[in-house]
């Protein structure tokens, strides 16, 4: 049974395959009312999103989603685990509602929100990895998140 904390329930979803981590993993927090209850409605986080889609294909969601992750910074390590978690949740049941979830975010969001970085830099990969388009998927979308994350005066 995951342990309750203060963050909410650890979910582990990926390795970090590219060895840019020292964590290795990434332990997205599920939320307590998702825990308790499994529900789309009930979806508050991004892994509550990830347990959806590895449970049924038919989903939608129409509520902000926090994208909190263990480094509170969207930074290379976090992006290479984005990019491994989202590798593994294209094999998922419920991947194309994830992706529909993911633009619904995009209007929910203020174009301004560091959350808004974390979506776009996820639709990008997993658009590109859905359509096959693998040779540069992984490269294009690092520059993507440089290009988001650079500060403009």
């Amino acid at each position: 049974m995951p342990e309750l904390t203060n963050e909410g329930i650890p979910f582990v979803i990926a390795e970090d395959e590219s060895n840019i981590s020292n964590n290795w993993y990434e332990a997205y927090p599920l939320s307590n009312s998702f825990f308790s209850d499994p529900k789309p409605q009930n979806a508050t986080t991004f892994a509550d999103l990830c347990a959806l889609a590895k449970a049924q294909s038919n989903w939608s969601i129409n509520s902000k989603i926090e994208t909190r992750y263990r480094s509170r910074k969207l930074n290379s390590q976090s992006i290479s685990l984005l990019l491994s978690t989202t590798r593994l949740l294209q094999l998922t049941t419920g991947f194309n509602a994830l992706i529909n979830a993911a633009y619904i975010q995009l209007l929910l969001l203020d174009e301004k929100d560091d959350e808004t970085v974390f979506w776009k830099v996820f639709l990008n990969y997993a658009e590109r990895i859905k359509r096959r388009d693998f040779e540069k998927a992984e490269e294009e979308t690092v520059k993507l998140f440089f290009r988001l994350t650079q500060k403009k005066p």
